[in-house]
């Protein structure tokens, strides 16, 4: 993968997910905040507890920029056929997003965006895994009813 170079960016990312009756949510964004002024967000940067990467809430960004930023984080879900959840980073580029990524497997761990995403959304948490997990049984059993036997 080649991409093209920023040099004044501002990484921002959006959670994505999908619930039990297949409608899509998106929530508000959040900025990811780098402890030093390296130009690339370093694996121990992001998954450091202690003075590591956070996310800055509110975003402090336009609203129309925010509402891009969503529709955009559904349409690239859409487009890759995306299922139950992902996170969507962006990188802002004087002021216009540019799709970075798509974690279609994003964690759960303590430092985690994806979690933090969906909490300050105002979406309880606990709430949004029971989803995922009827929307996951409802998958197998729609999948399950199309085997064939050949008794």
């Amino acid at each position: 993968l080649i991409q093209q170079y920023y040099k004044n960016v501002i990484e921002v990312e959006c959670a994505v997910y999908e619930d039990a009756k297949g409608e899509l949510h998106a929530t508000d964004i959040g900025v990811v905040v780098k402890p030093h002024s390296e130009a690339f967000l370093s694996y121990a940067q992001k998954y450091t507890q202690s003075r590591g990467a956070y996310l800055l809430f509110p975003s402090m960004l336009e609203e129309e920029t925010e509402d891009e930023i969503k529709t955009l984080a559904l349409r690239a879900f859409e487009a890759i056929k995306g299922g139950s959840y992902a996170r969507v980073d962006f990188f802002l580029v004087d002021n216009k997003p540019i799709l970075n990524e798509i974690n279609t497997l994003p964690g759960f761990t303590a430092t985690s965006h994806w979690p933090k995403l969906i909490t300050y959304a105002g979406f309880d948490l606990l709430s949004v895994i029971n989803e995922l997990l009827i929307g996951a049984i409802q998958r197998f059993d729609r999948i399950w009813q199309l085997r064939t036997s050949y008794e």
